[in-house]
């Protein structure tokens, strides 16, 4: 039996190139002298032409007069900043900059036109040559996070907007096979200009318009130089939903679970949602993607999060030790030597705190223990030491997590279920998850099946005040939301969280002993077949299952849940990610950013895919070809 949905888009796509845009909102400046008001109030960016190379430059003036100036040796590489005298503004505006070399300056002299362009001509060693700047205006980073993501024009062209590499945080305009950029300038509320370039300066070669369709999803309207208006929809990954069923059905068969609910997206697309099996042996009921399903040990990836957010609010610190937010006369355990360090909320959320791996005072009645208390977890404190010093080595551990929960919730001053509930699935719109049960969810909920019994049910686990270990029920499509607010890295805001908090919890933090891999905070970070990097993390309880991975280099992951015992789970998430990475290569070619961060960060296995796909549009790239053929090794060492 089968429940399925899937939102694609089907892109007949006739060449292979590509436009990635990104948007310029910041630069580097020094303070100049006062400057009466005049034509250059506001902001500039643009390009001077100098002997043998090409600076992009960052002009700035303040409302109270100041005259700021920043320069860019090299696009994207070099920071270099001068002062500069302003010698005269009527009628002409005339600029006098120190460059790098001793006693020798650039003299700007130019005029602002109706079209907005600041322009006219630089002199450098007795040599002139023309600069140009455009007047710009500055929206927040997160109304430019609104715009971020993959577009396909009615011609077939593909155009991504992403932010810019390197130093500058800024937003510039470039094709996906080529890697000249153009600045991408803010005219207007929603509305930018492509050009002058990084490069050279060169009049406008686009403009785009950001507008909403009626159910919401962001359409841009791109005009070229032809005066002609494409309108461009934003691209979630296609889905052949046929093989996945056809995969998932098998696996029903082969593991013998009841039923298996998964769903893959893309950005902020749920792009595929489907359901195989029954939530009920009993009744035959079929699963849906709205069935409720425990994900166990997931719970650890939302209560690394709720850390996360309580640190940015300036609640807790992850450096803080535990003890911090426990009563006084709570004894931790230690390994027996003196001096060894104090357990901090870091060591908690990265397995190094050296606890063991389940409370010692757990009574198991039948496959579960809903009795659990805060006492409880008190009195396993005073009752166990340490298999190593927090710090010193990686252990997995529920007790840790148990213990972080707890500290947060004494921190908060709310349960932990609470603060879950008003800091991530309430902001996220998760209104289908929750931590303990009500009659409503007990109906929505899956019915658990163990393997050692498949036939037989057996009852949920009821958390009760102890669930940060692995206390949350879910939905396919609520753990979609989740999984798209992980995929906003690059974003000024990821929803509850910053983009760089995001990132921060998803780089390694400690080398772990079970497999080689790494840990970041509650993420798994491994090698997945050819999918290459992925983050990922999975759970089990008494009779259901779950896996959550994410591929943030190509903007997708995944998410399995099944009424069953653990591994299904696992071998259908990691097939699925590898699927979804997959898609996402066929339709999103790699640009050369993509491919020098997979490459910066040792993802051996998409940095030879993506330099691979470069090279197939300049094959004498040297660089591209040295990075290539580097990945590929390595790859090959690593296997």
């Amino acid at each position: 039996m089968q429940h399925s949905e899937a939102y694609m888009t089907g892109i007949n796509v006739t060449r292979r190139t590509g436009l990635t845009i990104l948007l310029a909102c910041a630069g580097w400046v020094l303070h100049g002298p006062a400057l009466a008001a005049s034509d250059l109030e506001g902001r500039w960016w643009g390009g001077i032409e100098v002997p043998g190379d090409f600076s992009t430059a960052i002009l700035t003036l303040g409302r109270d007069g100041e005259l700021w100036v920043g320069s860019v040796a090299r696009p994207n590489v070099g920071i270099s900043s001068s002062a500069f005298e302003v010698v005269s503004t009527e009628p002409r505006v005339v600029l006098r900059v120190p460059t790098t070399e001793k006693d020798e300056v650039i003299v700007l002299e130019g005029s602002v036109g109706e079209d907005g362009l600041f322009q006219g001509q630089a002199t450098l060693r007795g040599r002139s040559v023309p600069f140009v700047f455009r007047r710009v205006v500055e929206p927040t980073p997160e109304a430019l996070d609104l715009y971020l993501g993959d577009y396909a024009a009615p011609d077939g062209e593909r155009l991504r907007i992403d932010r810019a590499p390197g130093p500058l945080e800024a937003l510039v305009l470039t094709r996906t096979f080529v890697a000249r950029q153009h600045a991408l300038f803010s005219v207007a509320p929603g509305e930018f200009v492509a050009g002058p370039d990084l490069e050279r300066p060169a009049p406008a070669v686009a403009r785009l318009r950001f507008d909403h369709e009626d159910h919401g999803r962001i359409v841009l309207l791109l005009t070229g130089p032809d005066g002609v208006e494409q309108r461009c929809r934003r691209m979630p990954i296609a889905i052949d939903e046929k093989r996945i069923a056809q995969y998932v059905e098998e696996q029903l068969l082969a593991s013998g679970a009841p039923s298996f609910s998964v769903g893959i997206v893309h950005g902020d697309d749920l792009v595929y949602a489907g359901s195989f099996g029954v939530k009920n042996r009993e009744s035959q009921e079929p699963a849906t993607p709205d069935t409720l399903y425990q994900v166990a040990s997931v719970t650890k990836l939302f209560t690394a999060t709720l850390l996360a957010i309580m640190r940015d609010e300036g609640i807790v610190a992850l450096d803080d030790p535990v003890t911090r937010y426990l009563p006084a006369d709570v004894r931790m355990p230690a390994t027996g030597a003196t001096g060894d360090p104090a357990i901090t909320l870091r060591h908690l959320v990265t397995h190094t705190s050296g606890l063991r791996l389940q409370p010692t005072n757990y009574v198991f009645e039948g496959r579960h223990n809903n009795h659990y208390t805060v006492e409880g977890l008190y009195e396993c404190m005073g009752e166990i030491g340490l298999i190593f010093p927090a710090g010193r080595s990686w252990s997995y551990s529920n007790l840790g997590y148990v213990l972080l929960g707890h500290a947060l919730a004494r921190a908060g001053g709310d349960s932990y279920e609470t603060l879950l509930k008003d800091k991530i699935l309430g902001p996220l719109g998760m209104d289908d998850s929750t931590v303990n049960f009500d009659d409503a969810d007990l109906a929505r909920l899956a019915t658990h099946y163990w393997s050692d019994d498949p036939k037989t049910s057996t009852p949920p686990w009821l958390p009760g005040e102890i669930a940060a270990q692995g206390g949350l029920s879910s939905t396919v499509r609520d753990m979609a939301k989740f999984l798209s607010m992980c995929l906003r890295t690059e974003r000024a805001d990821g929803g509850p969280l910053r983009g760089s908090t995001l990132h921060e919890m998803q780089r390694p933090q400690v080398q772990r002993l079970d497999s080689g891999g790494r840990m970041g905070h509650a993420w798994f970070l491994d090698d997945i077949g050819e999918a290459g990097r992925v983050l990922y993390h999975s759970g089990f309880t008494g009779g259901h299952s779950s896996y959550l991975a994410v591929s943030p280099g190509h903007g997708t992951g995944v998410v399995v849940l099944t009424n069953f015992g653990f591994q299904p789970a696992v071998r259908v998430g990691q097939w699925m990610i590898d699927e979804a990475v997959q898609a996402a290569r066929a339709q999103h070619p790699a640009t050369p950013r993509q491919a020098a961060q997979f490459y910066a960060e040792g993802d051996w296995t998409n940095a030879a895919w993506a330099y691979g796909t470069l090279m197939e549009i300049d094959p004498n790239k040297l660089t591209w070809r040295e990075r290539h053929e580097r990945a590929e090794a390595m790859r090959s060492r690593a296997r």
